[in-house]
């Protein structure tokens, strides 16, 4: 009976093991080398990962594809009126006089300053004339949406209370100082 159990013992200890760590570094190395590529028939081409696709500006496409020349059942997608979209500028409301930002700002890097023109530029919002005449638009549900919105207390707190009622008296005296 031990020399069963001993045989079995050696057996176990001939038997190759691997890892999985060690399977995925094979693989790995195999799928880049040449060797494997020979295998597929086709020549080894890296394909690189930083490779930036851009995407189709749809406006561009669809205007310089006329939809008269491609008739169809889908004519009708690609013709939009031109006065569709409006850019509409709102001024942000600071608390501030000034926004409070760094001296250097040109030193920053440029992350840091997109992070920093999301809390003091003002908003551009675009607004579409004829959404309503659009198939996903549902007068249900855009006054429901508008119902919640009543609802909202804007919130005011105390420091802006105070920091209001300090630029009120400060435009008076200066008001006051002009008309004397």
């Amino acid at each position: 009976m031990t020399s069963t159990a001993s045989e079995r013992r050696a057996f176990a200890h001939k038997i190759n093991r691997t890892v999985a760590a060690e399977v995925r570094k094979q693989v790995s190395r195999d799928y880049g080398s040449p060797q494997l590529s020979k295998k597929r028939g086709g020549a080894h081409h890296p394909l690189p990962l930083t490779e930036v696709v851009d995407p189709v500006d749809f406006e561009e496409y669809v205007s310089s594809h006329a939809p008269g020349v491609e008739p169809g059942p889908l004519r009708q997608l690609t013709e939009f009126p031109q006065d569709d979209l409006e850019l509409l500028h709102l001024d942000k409301e600071c608390t501030t006089l000034e926004p409070p930002l760094p001296e250097e700002e040109d030193s920053l890097d440029p992350r840091v300053r997109d992070a920093l023109a999301v809390y003091t530029d003002d908003w551009l919002v675009i607004q579409r004339k004829y959404q309503r005449y659009s198939t996903t638009y549902t007068p249900h549900n855009s006054e429901r949406q508008r119902e919640r919105q009543k609802g909202l207390v804007k919130q005011t707190f105390e420091l802006d209370e105070a920091t209001a009622a300090e630029r009120q008296d400060d435009q008076d005296d200066a008001a006051g100082g002009r008309l004397a």
